[in-house]
């Protein structure tokens, strides 16, 4: 498998004083970026390698963006530190339900590649 988009070293627009510092970027800012790279892997791909979600996940919601997206797994960490073990309760009842009512995870899977793939996170 494949782990897309751990860190950037890109800044998009950031509203924290500290947001001009030098080194990786994780977390929040970076979840429209790496859903993007994760889409266009997985449609370059065909679906054939298990790609791993990272990058801003923090709820349920985003956990189940990047499975729509083309993720097989997800890797969550700035969140987790944050939020604690809640945060895979969260995901875990999103997940969960988003499965019952689509009939299994698989058919999760890429879904939403296409969208996410040309995607640009600022309404266009």
């Amino acid at each position: 498998g494949v782990i897309i988009s751990n860190t950037t070293l890109s800044r998009p627009a950031l509203a924290s004083p500290s947001g001009g510092e030098a080194g990786g970027l994780s977390g929040r800012p970076l979840f429209q970026l790496s859903t993007r790279q994760l889409a266009k892997f997985y449609l370059l791909t065909k679906g054939t390698l298990p790609l791993i979600g990272v990058g801003g996940i923090e709820d349920g919601a985003t956990a189940l963006a990047k499975i729509e997206a083309g993720a097989s797994l997800l890797q969550v960490y700035s969140a987790l530190v944050y939020r604690g073990p809640a945060l895979v309760t969260d995901i875990l009842r999103t997940l969960t339900i988003s499965v019952r009512e689509s009939g299994s995870l698989a058919s999760l899977r890429g879904r939403r590649a296409a969208y996410w793939a040309h995607h640009t996170g600022d309404g266009k």
